[in-house]
C-alpha cells in the first residue's frame, strides 16, 4: 500500500501548526516536523490524510508534557559583600569556608570577594572535612574587584550533611574578611555553617586550622530537586 502523500495537519488552541510531513516508505511511517516547537502542556489535534488510499482512525490528539522544573544554583553569602575587602597580610594563604548542604545536589563552581589590593594569581578548592580534594582550579578572566568565580568542568555530587569546605589560595594574601562573623552556627538556604565556620591553611594543603572569620570564599550548588 502507498501512502507515500500522506500528509499530517496539527492543530492547537490557537488554529493549525505550520509544519512539514516527510514519509519513510521503508518503516511506512509519516512523521510530522513542527516549524516551531509545541507548548508545553498544550492539547493538539491530529489528521492524516492521503489521496491514493482511505485510511482508518485517521484523527487522534495528544497533550504535551508539562514544563521541566528549573532549579537556578545557589550560594551562601549571594551578593552581599565585606565590610574588610583585603587584609593585611601580604602572605601566601589558603582561606576557606566550611559548609554543609541540606539537600542532594552538586557543587558546580567557586567565587570569592576580591578586593583591588588581592592582586595574585588565585587557586580554588573543594576539600572534604577529613582532608580529600574533590576539585583544584584556576582562575582566569577576573576583574580588579568584586566576586570572582569559576565553573568545574564537571559538577561534584554534594551528599546532605556532610562538612565540605570550599577554599580560595592567593599568593599575595589580601584576602576580604569580616572579623568574628562565623563564629556562631549560621543557615542561609540549603547551607549551613558550623560554629567557627571558616578555616585556613598557609599552604596550598587541606586548610585545618579553624577560624570565626569570614573569609567570602563561596560555592555555587545545584540542589538535584
Amino acid at each position: 500500500m502507498n501512502v507515500a502523500d500522506a500528509t499530517l495537519a496539527v492543530s492547537g488552541p490557537s488554529g493549525p501548526v505550520a509544519g512539514s510531513t516527510l514519509y519513510d516508505a521503508q518503516t511506512r511511517t509519516a512523521t510530522f516536523t513542527p516549524a516551531e516547537p509545541l507548548g508545553w502542556s498544550t492539547r493538539y489535534e491530529v489528521v492524516v490524510t492521503a489521496t491514493s488510499v482511505t485510511l482508518a482512525n485517521a484523527a487522534w490528539g495528544f497533550t504535551t508534557a508539562a514544563e521541566p522544573q528549573t532549579l537556578d544554583a545557589t550560594t551562601i553569602f549571594g551578593a552581599a559583600i565585606p565590610q574588610n575587602d583585603a587584609w593585611d597580610d601580604p602572605n601566601g594563604v589558603q582561606v576557606a569556608t566550611r559548609f554543609r548542604v541540606d539537600a542532594p545536589g552538586a557543587a558546580t563552581g567557586i567565587r570569592f570577594y576580591k578586593g583591588s589590593a588581592n592582586t595574585g594569581v588565585h587557586t580554588g578548592y573543594l576539600w572534604t572535612a577529613d582532608g580529600q580534594r574533590l576539585v583544584e582550579i584556576a582562575f582566569v578572566n577576573e576583574t580588579a574587584d568584586g566576586w570572582q568565580d569559576v565553573q568545574f568542568l564537571e559538577p561534584v555530587p554534594l551528599l546532605p550533611g556532610v562538612e565540605y569546605r570550599v577554599g580560595l589560595h592567593s599568593t599575595t594574601g589580601r584576602y576580604a574578611v569580616d572579623l568574628d562573623a562565623l563564629a556562631e552556627e549560621t543557615t542561609v538556604g540549603p547551607f549551613t555553617v558550623p560554629a567557627d565556620g571558616s578555616a585556613y591553611a598557609y599552604s596550598r594543603e587541606f586548610p585545618g586550622h579553624l577560624s570565626r572569620h569570614n573569609y567570602w570564599v563561596d560555592v555555587t550548588f545545584l540542589p538535584s530537586g
